[in-house]
């Protein structure tokens, strides 16, 4: 069985990467945050899929969408 992570080592995981953690209890890796992330959009998400790098997905469907105007510009 794997440790028990604390809220405190949780926020500063989301500190690292410049994002806000809004909740104020850590249930486990499984149960949805709120968040505000560095371009300032709210969102949620669940710890597991955060520590594998996943983030705000408003800035990651921006990111794909530039991708695909420079790809047709070419």
């Amino acid at each position: 069985m794997g440790r028990r992570l604390t809220y405190e080592l949780v926020k500063m995981q989301f500190d690292k990467r410049g994002y806000t953690l809004l909740s104020d209890v850590y249930i486990n890796n499984r149960s949805k945050l709120n968040y505000l992330c560095p371009l300032g959009h709210k969102g949620s998400i669940t710890y597991a899929d955060f520590k594998y790098g996943n983030g705000c997905s408003i800035c990651a469907y921006r990111k794909v969408g530039e991708k695909i105007k420079k790809v047709s510009m070419k």
